[in-house]
């Protein structure tokens, strides 16, 4: 499928949004000489030549934030509890093979500030 993507439709970068059942996609696109997006963890590691971030979640600060919730009120306040940009719960990675520009950073930082402060909505998944 990543080789679909990448010939096929042209795509310079894919998103293997699919954690480690992803590293098939990501270890195609380096064979490819072309560049991917990890998920769930950083997934620099599996293909070098090829992954330039991953999406991360920080599972740990989910954990932790339960944990702590659970002990501090002996129960749980929701049903779901939702970690997102504000509650630290996912990141990205730290850029590899390529490099932004300050202008290019920037960007990327107002667009997180943007979904931080609710200018840009992220519509609310399925718990």
């Amino acid at each position: 499928m990543a080789r679909e993507m990448s010939m096929e439709n042209d795509a310079d970068i894919i998103f293997a949004a699919a954690g480690f059942t992803g590293v098939g996609a990501l270890q195609e696109q380096q064979r490819l000489g072309k560049l991917a997006i990890g998920a769930d963890s950083d997934q620099f590691f599996l293909a070098e030549k090829a992954v330039i971030t991953s999406m991360v979640k920080n599972v740990d600060i989910g954990i932790y934030t339960a944990i702590r919730t659970y002990l501090e009120q002996h129960a749980f306040p929701d049903k779901h509890m939702i970690f997102g940009l504000e509650q630290n719960g996912v990141a990205m990675a730290p850029l590899q093979i390529i490099t932004m520009t300050p202008k290019e950073n920037a960007l990327v930082d107002e667009l997180k500030q943007s979904v931080l402060d609710g200018s840009i909505a992220i519509p609310e998944g399925r718990p």
